[in-house]
């Protein structure tokens, strides 16, 4: 049940009454979705934070998925409530993320359309600060802000742009997006962008086929083609709770994350090999990263440590002159956690010929880092590690 598109623009003044009406010769008509599956517990406050933005959308649907909660309930609670804005569209079952959005996406009235989570929350001006980002850069067809996390109670516990670093990115933004190098200190990118309806026609929408990261993959081929701006501040609250994606089980993570690199990596190669080098280096450090505590039978032998490296200073190796340089000196941090890996892991294998190899990496790495315990666990016979632990746990507990 979709409400009429409403024509009319208004400003909203709660949270946020220094906000100044401001006069726009033609203001945008925006669809906003909610994307829901029991998600009754936070429903209510998802919804309150769309009717509380500054530039209020046109419609805001809501998508459920067939929720076995009281979502159903809540949802036409609002409907009646607002039945000229508020519309939504219940699956008859359970579907799926990317289908479940897909279907609401492609009904939108507006010529902008955002969605978010039904667990998540916008700040009042998300969406009017992010229409100035569209007015401050002309050709950009996505625009973003910064996010917070907030916990099962709604907390804030950390954001991923703290304004002490360098500003996130504006314009051609792909190798930021593929390489998960957005925000400082996170693999994350941005979250709930405000877009033209147009450009989803053009690249598409979510890919059905995937298992999950529907998300970045649609990034990806959204920037691949369209400029981004970003709004200054941080305007999204990311909620992380027991029964959210980043929860799930880690063996479904590491082959979803898989097939959305390699689905991709056609887009990457149309790229310069210097931003081909460097997504491929990050990415790949990253699978080898997620495969760590995972059993041997779900690992992929491709992404190991040890071939990670291997393929990737090759890569490195094919780039010439001054590139090359500033390229080895960028990623040596990158390599050094991947030889510091291969080291712990051949040593548990066994094979201390291959960890002091990448023991000398290591060094040539990273000089000044120099780990004893490493060395120790290298060079040292079985016998004489234990040996000395064991006395380094007798010295500590009688300092204790």
């Amino acid at each position: 049940m979709g409400p009429r598109c409403v024509d009319k623009w208004r400003w909203l003044k709660k949270e946020n009454p220094e906000s100044e009406k401001m006069v726009i010769d033609a203001p945008p008509k925006i669809s906003v979705f909610i994307i829901s599956y029991n998600f009754g517990k936070y429903l209510r406050d998802c919804i309150e934070s769309v009717l509380a933005q500054t530039l209020r959308p046109c419609e805001i649907i809501i998508c459920d998925d067939h929720s076995l909660d009281d979502s159903l309930a809540i949802i036409n609670e609002y409907h009646t409530r607002y039945p000229e804005l508020i519309g939504y569209h219940r699956q008859e079952k359970n579907v799926g993320t990317p289908r479940n959005r897909t279907s609401g996406l492609k009904k939108s009235r507006g010529d902008m359309v955002a969605w978010l989570d039904g667990d998540d929350r916008w700040l009042p001006r998300k969406l009017e600060l992010e229409w100035k980002a569209f007015k401050n850069h002309p050709d950009a067809k996505i625009a973003y802000s910064g996010v917070y996390l907030i916990d099962e109670e709604g907390n804030r516990t950390g954001m991923w742009h703290d304004g002490k670093s360098p500003a996130p990115p504006s314009g051609d933004v792909f190798i930021q997006v593929f390489s998960k190098r957005f925000f400082p200190n996170t693999n994350s990118v941005f979250r709930n962008q405000l877009l033209y309806r147009s450009t989803l026609d053009e690249v598409g929408y979510d890919d059905e086929n995937l298992q999950s990261y529907w998300d970045w993959d649609l990034k990806i081929r959204l920037t691949a083609r369209f400029p981004a701006a970003y709004s200054g501040e941080a305007l999204v609250e990311y909620r992380a709770h027991p029964g959210g994606f980043s929860k799930s089980e880690p063996e479904k993570h590491l082959k979803a994350f898989v097939a959305v690199y390699e689905k991709n990596l056609p887009l990457l190669r149309q790229r310069s090999k210097i931003e081909e080098t460097l997504v491929k280096c990050y990415i790949e450090e990253l699978i080898a990263r997620m495969q760590y505590n995972l059993p041997a039978s779900d690992r992929i032998s491709y992404y190991s440590p040890r071939k990670v490296f291997e393929r990737n200073r090759s890569l490195i190796d094919r780039i010439h002159g001054r590139d090359r340089v500033i390229l080895g000196k960028k990623l040596s941090p990158l390599f050094a956690q991947l030889a510091k890996s291969i080291i712990w892991e051949q040593v548990e294998k066994g094979n201390k010929k291959i960890a002091f190899k990448y023991l000398l990496k290591f060094f040539k790495l990273k000089p000044l880092n120099l780990d004893p315990k490493l060395i120790a666990k290298v060079l040292l016979p079985k016998w004489a590690h234990k040996g000395l632990k064991a006395a380094n746990n007798v010295i500590q507990h009688s300092r204790r």
